[in-house]
């Protein structure tokens, strides 16, 4: 999931808490990834063509 959604660029604009997404992304060794579970998976229902080609 990392390689082919969380450290993609593209996706990695869209999810990152930073820009208004809705994935915490780990600063730092230690602090774990967090996840808004319900926009998670609507992402992933409505990507899943671009994610898994």
């Amino acid at each position: 999931m990392k390689g082919n959604i969380l450290y993609r660029t593209i996706f990695k604009e869209i999810l990152d808490s930073e820009n208004g997404g809705f994935v915490f992304y780990p600063k730092s060794k230690g602090q774990t990834w967090s996840f808004h579970a319900a926009k998670m998976a609507k992402f992933l229902d409505e990507n899943f063509e671009r994610i898994f080609p």
